[in-house]
């Protein structure tokens, strides 16, 4: 059964991580190769996805996202806005497969952004960081195992990875991201 703290927890992380998502689209900023949150989405997916045309358009976008920047990362133990670690990340994957399941759509932002990265960032609700990038990554700094755990530190973790895609350019992305330590 799926409580509110549940819906809440893993709610505010959906609207945050689609509200990125919806920044690397094709025809945004085109970080990764996806038109799930397009127009282009919008026309086809209803047809393919029936129950849940939203959320399935937000989970494609995700995934289009997760493989970019798991392809970014370095050989060692991160984090990144689109994995949060595997315990949490499958806890996460049937949350979203149960609210597709129940054809629940989720309220989000996911107009076609204008502008800069920041201005776009902004849009969304999402106060743009500073942090300068080092090529094509911005390492934020180094997290336990235990700061994961945490839901409220989690939710800073996701906000702080969030706000420091405005490195970002249009066709360039920047990919922030946390070291895990043992």
């Amino acid at each position: 059964m799926v409580t509110t703290a549940t819906t809440s927890r893993f709610g505010d992380l959906l609207a945050l991580r689609a509200a990125v998502a919806r920044l690397g689209e094709s025809d945004a900023f085109a970080w990764w190769r996806s038109h799930a949150l397009t127009e282009a989405g919008e026309y086809a997916l209803p047809r393919i996805f029936r129950r849940a045309p939203t959320l399935a358009a937000v989970h494609l976008a995700l995934m289009a996202a997760r493989l970019r920047h798991d392809e970014a990362m370095p050989k060692e133990p991160v984090v990144h806005l689109f994995n949060l670690g595997e315990a949490f990340e499958g806890a996460f994957e049937r949350w979203l497969i149960e609210r597709k399941a129940e054809g629940w759509t989720p309220e989000l932002r996911t107009a076609r952004p204008t502008g800069t990265v920041a201005d776009a960032l902004r849009e969304a609700g999402i106060e743009p960081g500073s942090e300068p990038a080092d090529g094509d990554r911005i390492l934020l700094g180094s997290l336990r195992p235990p700061d994961l755990e945490n839901a409220t530190s989690r939710r800073r973790i996701a906000t702080r990875l969030a706000a420091a895609y405005a490195a970002s350019d249009r066709g360039r992305l920047v990919v922030p991201y946390f070291r895990v330590e043992s």
